[in-house]
C-alpha cells in the first residue's frame, strides 16, 4: 500500500505519471498486494481472514468504510488550511472552528446509536449519512474568499451529521456480520479500511488540489505582484515569487494585500475541484450502502434484547418471542463489551 500511496502522491507533481520511478511503485504495489493475499490464504491464523469477504454485507460494509475514509480525511484537512489562509486563524483557533463538525459527528452518531437500538436494523442510516455527506461536500464547493464563517459552521456540521450516520452503523453492520470468533478481526477490518481509505483521499484529492493551486498561483500571482510598489515587489520575489507555498499561512498573511488577495483567491478556487471530487466519490458510498441487505442486529428487536441473530450464528428467535439462552446471552455481552470499546 505504501507504493501505491507514493505513486499517487508523486505522480504529476514530483515526477511524470509515466515516469520509471511511478511505474515501478505501481508494479510493486500491485506484486506486493498480491504477495500479501497468497500468505493470507496459506497461513492458519491470518492478519486479515480472506474468507470473511464472502460476506455480502462485510464485504459491502468495509468498502463503504474505505469510501467515506477516503472522502472524511481526503477533504477534512483541507477545512483547516481554509481558516488559516482564508480567515487569518491560527493553528489552534482553526481547530477549535472544527468544532461544528465535530459537535455533528458526535450528536448524530449518539442519536444513531439510540435508534438503531430501538429500529434493529441498520442499513438505512449510513444510506441517508452518505446522501448527507454528498450533500455536504457539494456545498463546500460554493466556498469562498468572502464565505463568513458561520456559513462554513453550517457546512461543516452538514458534513459532520453526514459522517455520523455512517461511521458507527458501518462498523456495526460489519460486526453484525461476522460470527463472535472473528469479531475482532471484523472490527479491526472495518477500522483498516476506514484509515486505508483516508490515506488514499489524502494522496488523491491532495494531488488535485495540488494542480489546481499552481494553475491558479501561476495565473494570478505575476498580476498582483506587477501591481506593487518597487521596494514591496522586490520583497515579494525575495520571498519566493510565484513560487509562495501555502504551508506557511503565517507568512502569507503578512504578504502586501494585492498579493495576499491573490493567493487566497487561487486557493478558495483550487478547494472547489477537491469538494466536488470528493462528493462525486461519496456517491459510490451512496450505491454501496444501498446494495447492503437489511438484516436485524443481533440481540435487537422492538421486545428489547430477545430479536435479531443468535451471536453464535444460529436462527434468530422471532421478536418478542423465546429469549436467548443463557451462553448467547453472555456471547451478545461479550460482543456488547466489544463494541463499546470500538466507540472509546
Amino acid at each position: 500500500m505504501s507504493s501505491l500511496l507514493l505513486a499517487l502522491s508523486w505522480g504529476g507533481n514530483e515526477y511524470a505519471w509515466g515516469s520509471g520511478v511511478i511505474i515501478g511503485l505501481i508494479v510493486a504495489g500491485v506484486v506486493l498486494g498480491a504477495l500479501f493475499v497468497l500468505q493470507e490464504r496459506r497461513v492458519a491464523e491470518p492478519i486479515l481472514p480472506l474468507h470473511l469477504f464472502r460476506l455480502r454485507t462485510f464485504a459491502l460494509a468495509n468498502t463503504a468504510v474505505f469510501v467515506i475514509g477516503l472522502v472524511m480525511f481526503g477533504s477534512i484537512i483541507f477545512i483547516p488550511l481554509y481558516l488559516q489562509i482564508v480567515k487569518g486563524a491560527s493553528p489552534t483557533q482553526s481547530g477549535l472552528l472544527m468544532l461544528p463538525m465535530m459537535v455533528g459527528i458526535i450528536g448524530t452518531s449518539i442519536l444513531t446509536g439510540r435508534a438503531m437500538t430501538r429500529i434493529g436494523r441498520y442499513k438505512w442510516f449510513p444510506v441517508i449519512g452518505s446522501v448527507v455527506l454528498v450533500v455536504g461536500m457539494l456545498l463546500f464547493t460554493q466556498l469562498h474568499v468572502a464565505t463568513t464563517l458561520w456559513l462554513a459552521f453550517l457546512y461543516m456540521v452538514v458534513i459532520g451529521v453526514g459522517l455520523g450516520l455512517c461511521m458507527q452503523s458501518l462498523i456495526l453492520a460489519v460486526q453484525n456480520a461476522v460470527s463472535v470468533r472473528d469479531l475482532g478481526a471484523g472490527t479491526s477490518s472495518a477500522t483498516f479500511f476506514r484509515s486505508l481509505g483516508g490515506s488514499f483521499g489524502v494522496a488523491i484529492l491532495g494531488t488535485v488540489l495540488s494542480s489546481g493551486l499552481a494553475t491558479g498561483l501561476a495565473g494570478r500571482l505575476p498580476a498582483a505582484i506587477a501591481q506593487l510598489p518597487p521596494d514591496q515587489r522586490a520583497a515579494a520575489e525575495a520571498a519566493g515569487g510565484t513560487n509562495i507555498s501555502i504551508n506557511d499561512p503565517a507568512t502569507i498573511m503578512a504578504l502586501p494585500e494585492p498579493v495576499r488577495n491573490a493567493i487566497q483567491e487561487a486557493f478558495v478556487s483550487a478547494l472547489h475541484p477537491v469538494f466536488l471530487t470528493a462528493g462525486l466519490i461519496a456517491i459510490v458510498a451512496v450505491l454501496v450502502t444501498v446494495a447492503m441487505p437489511n438484516a436485524q442486529l443481533r440481540g435487537a428487536g422492538p421486545e428489547g434484547a430477545t430479536g435479531g441473530a443468535d451471536p453464535l450464528g444460529g436462527k434468530a428467535p422471532a421478536a418478542g418471542g423465546k429469549p436467548l439462552s443463557q451462553e448467547s446471552k453472555d456471547q451478545a455481552a461479550a460482543q456488547m463489551e466489544a463494541n463499546s470499546q470500538t466507540m472509546i
